[in-house]
């Protein structure tokens, strides 16, 4: 009985095959904000007399969100030594995010702008235009 090796196409296949069964599926749905971010920067627009640049936030003035695969999200904030903690649930459909809690009276809606592993924009729609807040991946000590 005679054995025969496995030609190089073959081997070819088989290796690809490998390579490409081990990629992750890109994030979909809500897995694209799960994790803890920090804001960083504000972009206001037309508030505040139209300063139409990116603002760099102090610690003092920053929060984190963290949103969590279950559809929870925290909120925490240190406003000037005052420190606050949100807690609600989330909805994310496309790249519209509504933010549920008993924070606020009504649901927040703001739109996913940007997304990367190290970077989120959110955008909040108000009176005088859209406010748009740059947050990074990590969290600032609170």
């Amino acid at each position: 009985m005679t054995h025969t090796k496995p030609g190089p196409p073959l081997l070819l296949l088989l290796l690809l095959s490998a390579a490409f069964s081990c990629r992750k599926a890109a994030p979909t749905g809500d897995d694209r904000i799960v994790g803890t971010w920090t804001l960083r920067e504000v972009y206001s627009g037309y508030v505040n007399g139209g300063a139409f640049r990116w603002h760099r936030m102090s610690e003092a003035s920053s929060h984190t969100l963290t949103f969590t695969a279950d559809g929870q999200f925290i909120r925490q904030e240190n406003e000037n030594g005052n420190f606050q903690r949100c807690t609600g649930t989330y909805t994310l459909n496309g790249d519209t995010l509504l933010l549920r809690s008993p924070c606020s009276t009504v649901p927040e809606r703001k739109f996913v702008s940007e997304r990367s592993p190290l970077r989120l924009i959110l955008n909040s729609p108000g009176i005088e235009g859209v406010i748009r807040r740059k947050y990074t991946a990590g969290r600032i000590g609170f």
